[in-house]
């Protein structure tokens, strides 16, 4: 038995040829394998002739012990031969082909992923300074955040511009007839965005039913309509009918008070309003810090591209797909939540989403194996792989063409307070590394 191995693309193809006498060697080691808990009438268990086990032996289950013994003693004896070649996971695309005097089986073995440096271009790269310092409007923005997120939702029946409103809708065309339906809530920001809606729902009543001239311009994305049914794609919407449900008054906390803030946040460091503000700078801070650096070095590594290449392997493609779909499914409540997403999207749709996910997989793994080889080629030797952006900031330190950024200290920003009125909207979901440094 011999085999031979030729490089592709992130791993090797392997070929096997098992001689006759290979055969026959591990036809006669499966038999005496299956001998040992083989039964048969005048016969002791383990001691059935081998010529008997052959006869009343499945030749499927024959074959298929003859075919794993095959392929594991190669991979012995691959891995064995060449101790330099990091090969990784298991064969994959196996076949074979059996004829007279020779038996041939073929499969591909994935090898972690080597990044080939083609040029010296990447010593010329630099990073410029990144600004963490946040600007008056997002401090001032993180503030208003903080209120409407604390804020007390109390029952009241009029719609004002300091309320949420939650309305039940329909669409319908030009002879009245329904074409979409749905629930939606309204509130400072649709007031403040569309005039159309701020003048049609300020100062009404709960329970009332509101009509108003369908126009997507003047209307918020939560009131389009979105025809599912594949027969009203053509359909064209004229009015929108708009019954009261619920309406809530909301009550902002005076976050300059000591008992409101110890209240809400239950911290010992924020006693004051300037607590709370040095609070969100801290945190504003290490968020940009953190955005600017993850930003910085995609551009670093645009231009590595030039420099270095490398192929991800299908072992390692698969492994991150499999994590991100699962992330996927986690987010839509499971597999059923997904399955149903899918159904409704269906095939093309379906085949897109994945299309999408093995894209990103295969950047973001691509990015993570250059970003190593750069910090291998610029010798940064002591990145802690358990603190979280550590590879990014040192690299940064090595080469930003400046001063380094103020470095916000690694604190935990003030636990949320659970309001399930607080959570009318959806919050966007954090994106996934490929992997972590």
């Amino acid at each position: 038995m011999s085999y031979e191995l030729t490089k592709g693309q992130g791993n090797y193809e392997v070929k096997v040829v098992v001689d006759a006498k290979s055969q026959e060697e591990m036809k006669e080691g499966a038999l005496k394998l299956a001998q040992k808990d083989f039964e048969f009438a005048g016969f002791r268990k383990g001691h059935v002739p081998l010529n008997i086990v052959e006869k009343n032996i499945k030749p499927e289950y024959l074959q298929m012990a003859m075919y794993e013994e095959a392929i594991n003693k190669t991979l012995q004896k691959i891995v064995k031969e060449n101790e330099k070649i990091q090969f990784i996971g298991q064969p994959y695309d196996l076949q074979d082909k059996k004829e007279e005097k020779e038996w041939t089986i073929t499969f591909k073995l994935d090898v972690y992923p080597e990044v080939e440096v083609k040029d010296k271009k990447w010593a010329s790269i630099k990073m410029d300074t990144i600004d963490t310092a946040p600007t008056a409007e997002e401090k001032e923005n993180a503030l208003n955040n903080l209120r409407r997120q604390y804020a007390d939702y109390q029952d009241t029946d009029t719609i004002g511009e300091d309320t949420v409103a939650k309305l039940k809708f329909e669409v319908k065309d030009k002879d009245g007839k329904e074409l979409d339906k749905g629930s939606a809530f309204i509130g400072k920001e649709e007031f403040e965005e569309f005039e159309l809606v701020k003048k049609e729902f300020i100062g009404q009543k709960k329970d009332a039913t509101v009509e108003i001239k369908y126009d997507e311009k003047k209307l918020p994305h939560i009131l389009h309509f979105h025809p599912k049914d594949e027969a009203k794609k053509d359909a064209k919407a004229d009015t929108i009918s708009a019954t009261i449900i619920d309406v809530k008054k909301v009550v902002m906390p005076d976050l300059s008070d000591k008992e409101v803030l110890n209240k809400l946040f239950q911290s010992e460091e924020i006693n004051s309003e300037e607590d709370l503000k040095n609070k969100i700078d801290e945190v504003l801070s290490q968020q940009k810090q953190e955005n600017a650096l993850q930003q910085a070095v995609e551009k670093v590594i645009d231009q590595a591209k030039d420099s270095m290449s490398v192929q991800i392997p299908h072992t390692i493609l698969r492994e991150e797909m499999s994590a991100r779909i699962k992330q996927l499914g986690d987010r839509m409540g499971g597999e059923a939540g997904m399955k149903q997403y899918f159904d409704q999207i269906g095939e093309e749709g379906t085949k897109k989403v994945y299309d999408d996910i093995e894209k990103s997989a295969q950047s973001s793994l691509e990015k993570f194996f250059m970003l190593r080889k750069l910090l291998e080629l610029l010798e940064i030797n002591d990145v802690d792989r358990n603190k979280p952006l550590d590879a990014e900031q040192k690299l940064y330190d090595k080469l930003h063409t400046g001063s380094a950024p103020k470095k916000a200290p690694a604190k935990k920003a003030p636990a949320k307070k659970t309001d399930e009125k607080a959570e009318a909207k959806p919050k966007k979901a954090p994106s996934k590394k490929a992997k972590e440094e």
